[in-house]
């Protein structure tokens, strides 16, 4: 992806949440919306994965159903790299650590995607991840 595709997609998706967010609240209609976004070509990309942060902690309210949508896109971004398939490397353990740690407080919906994670991954997942749910 050129630099030119990445910032385009990252203001595309700047767009996107300002949309969803404009009411403060994530409604079920829009979780088709961000799932057709995010799989469009098969993988979930950082900015994409951002995304799904930048939504979940500025969202007033949100439905069930993004619940279960961040913990799936969250797992496709960690799980389904080219890089390290199936597993979570160190650079993605640093990432999902500072993105959980960005708001200060451990949420119910991060550790369901910890949960998620501890059950897909065949390899366990990093110790760091069980201490902070624990």
């Amino acid at each position: 992806m050129s630099y030119k595709d990445l910032l385009d997609e990252k203001q595309q998706l700047k767009d996107l949440e300002a949309k969803i967010l404009a009411d403060g609240i994530i409604e079920d209609s829009e979780c088709d919306i961000i799932d057709k976004v995010l799989l469009e070509d098969g993988k979930v990309d950082r900015a994409e994965a951002d995304f799904l942060f930048h939504l979940k902690d500025h969202a007033k309210n949100m439905c069930p159903r993004f619940c279960t949508t961040f913990a799936d896109r969250i797992s496709d971004h960690l799980l389904g790299d080219d890089s390290s398939p199936g597993m979570i490397d160190e650079e993605e353990e640093k990432w999902f650590l500072e993105m959980v740690g960005e708001d200060g407080k451990i949420d119910d919906i991060e550790k369901m995607t910890i949960e998620q994670l501890r059950e897909k991954c065949p390899g366990g997942i990093p110790q760091s991840f069980l201490d902070i749910i624990s």
